[in-house]
């Protein structure tokens, strides 16, 4: 199965005209419209490394903030199709 990373955005602290608390992106080797490329340049590594990291050896999720300082975004592995358009998981 592919892997892809949910990116939710759980904090902005001031005003982004492209992001929101709440939004949530799925970043695989194709990405979802819509996640600026600030954000994406500072999250590609670390979407990177959970695609290809192995399940058992990832615990929680990694947190980054965007360039500007405004957006912070939470990151979890899963496989394609995991997550709902809410970003909720929708099996294991």
């Amino acid at each position: 199965m592919r892997k892809v990373v949910k990116v939710e955005v759980v904090e902005t602290a001031g005003k982004c005209i492209n992001h929101k608390k709440g939004d949530v992106f799925e970043v695989g080797l194709r990405t979802g419209a819509g996640v600026c490329t600030k954000l994406l340049h500072s999250l590609y590594p670390f979407a990177m490394h959970l695609m290809s990291a192995d399940p058992e050896s990832v615990s929680g999720s990694i947190k980054v903030t965007c360039p500007d300082g405004i957006v912070k975004v939470k990151l979890t592995q899963g496989d394609a199709g995991v997550f709902d358009s809410a970003g909720e998981r929708t099996r294991p």
